[in-house]
């Protein structure tokens, strides 16, 4: 990650907006923009792999790690990290119930003027998680995934959380 010097002002409007990673990719390029909208993708993920233990509400945030074109370009494959949440109000309050944080492939079929049909494939886990990572994603997004920067995975998670967070109290 490659750190630089800004001008006093400029460390003020980080400062009260949160510092963020200068080279962090946007959640939705506007490619996947055109594809997908960001809150389907959310929708979706909170539906297909975050999991409800207390009857909350789950939801999703995501980096996407790449992307990749199969099919003579119908189908879109996006490599993405994700943290789903469930989240249960009591009262003032909210109680934090299932949480997971993973990579996945998400496939997404281009079919014309009709919903993209999309389908998720998610490294199993134990002993078969690095083979899994080998067979779902190509070496590019292997080595983010398996950086082993446990710094920068924090902050990736740290991140997406306060994403998820501002999505539940805007």
């Amino acid at each position: 990650m490659v750190k630089r010097c800004f001008h006093p002002s400029i460390l003020l409007v980080l400062a009260l907006t949160g510092c963020r990673s200068l080279n962090r990719p946007d959640p939705s390029p506007p490619a996947l923009r055109q594809l997908i909208s960001p809150q389907t993708l959310k929708d979706y993920l909170a539906q297909h792999i975050g999991s409800r233990s207390i009857g909350g509400s789950v939801y999703c945030a995501y980096d996407v790690l790449g992307t990749d074109v199969e099919g003579a370009g119908r189908t879109e494959q996006l490599y993405l990290w994700v943290v789903c949440e469930e989240y249960l109000r009591v009262g003032q309050t909210l109680q934090l119930g299932s949480a997971s944080s993973l990579p996945l492939v998400i496939s997404i079929q281009k079919t014309g003027n009709h919903p993209p049909v999309i389908r998720h494939q998610i490294p199993r886990d134990g002993g078969y998680f690095s083979q899994d990572i080998e067979t779902l994603f190509p070496p590019q997004i292997r080595s983010k995934i398996l950086s082993g920067d446990v710094r920068m995975s924090n902050q990736r998670v740290e991140r997406l959380q306060q994403e998820i967070q501002t999505d539940i109290i805007p």
